[in-house]
């Protein structure tokens, strides 16, 4: 969600790192990896996956380096899209296990007054069919924003840092036979986030920042004819991999009012699943040609000039 920060307070921290001789490049993470593995513990699982057909598709990645906070160590960054399986755009979807347990875990439930059914027949795979994607991409090292179609602006989370995520902004265009021609258009995301260095591990929830809503639209970034996030997460000099898997899937919603003994009853349509991978090492680069031989002469002048000193054995 747009509007959602995250501040991590930490102590202090000995940051570990793996001096390595070239041509090699060695990185502490796969050095510490490698140790669990061999040892048989597994250090995090990676996110499960509750619908087929979604994958992390290398072929939509994002990748930069920057200037470690350790002198001498480059962060190299790769921030990789979760797509359909195949092409280059999320994962279309009629119905998805993570919407309702995160509406009812954040109150939306019928003791409350609401309630929430998937259509998942022809109505669903009418939106979906006005439902197109604008941008989604893969982001490191710098963020970028975004000027809704109200004239907002969604200024970038972050700059020249040890961070990634993923942009994707939606349009929606209800068509003749839409459900939601005439009608108040909602947005509905639930999240299943892994982010160790700030304790979010396999958590699903909802997208909302807590509000008394469960409208996306009605706390961040979206309308009747558009929906965008940005979201992403900081290394915080975290040592492991994956430093973040971040999914998201975001369903057209219509309130249908009271009825029923509710008096919210929700239709929840079609949607799209998507997300990001992020992963960083931290490398000692490659010494330059000119690197090895100034430092093979400096060697050789050393013990030239140690040689040719007198001996100090007899003096007196």
């Amino acid at each position: 969600m747009t509007t959602k920060l995250f501040t991590i307070a930490t102590g202090n921290e000995v940051r570990q790192k793996a001096l390595v001789k070239a041509p090699s490049i060695i990185t502490w993470r796969v050095l510490r990896q490698g140790l669990l593995v061999f040892g048989g513990i597994g250090l995090w699982m990676l996110t499960m996956t509750p619908c087929s057909g979604i994958i992390l598709n290398a072929g939509a990645a994002a990748n930069n380096s920057i200037a470690d906070v350790t002198p001498g160590f480059i962060e190299t960054m790769t921030s990789t899209l979760y797509t359909d399986n195949s092409s280059s755009n999320p994962q279309q979807m009629t119905s998805c296990p993570w919407i309702l347990p995160s509406l009812a875990n954040a109150g939306f439930a019928g003791s409350n007054g609401w309630n929430f059914t998937f259509d998942g027949g022809a109505a669903a795979a009418k939106t979906l069919s006005d439902l197109s994607i604008g941008t989604y991409k893969a982001l490191v090292k710098n963020d970028v924003g975004w000027t809704d179609p109200n004239g907002t602006n969604w200024v970038p989370r972050y700059t020249n840092s040890e961070a990634g995520g993923a942009f994707l902004q939606l349009n929606f265009n209800p068509t003749a036979g839409d459900p939601f021609v005439g009608k108040t258009v909602h947005w509905i995301q639930a999240l299943q986030v892994t982010a160790p260095a700030i304790g979010q591990t396999n958590s699903v929830y909802l997208d909302n920042g807590g509000a008394t809503t469960p409208y996306y639209d009605l706390v961040s970034a979206g309308g009747p004819t558009w929906f965008f996030d940005n979201p992403s997460r900081q290394e915080m000099e975290y040592e492991g991999n994956p430093v973040a898997d971040w999914q998201g899937q975001v369903f057209l919603a219509l309130d249908n009012g009271a009825g029923g003994g509710f008096t919210h009853n929700v239709t929840i349509y079609g949607g799209e699943w998507w997300g990001f991978q992020l992963t960083m090492n931290d490398i000692v680069p490659e010494p330059s040609g000119f690197s090895i031989l100034a430092l093979g002469a400096g060697t050789l002048l050393f013990f030239t000039r140690r040689q040719s000193r007198p001996s100090r054995a007899g003096a007196g």
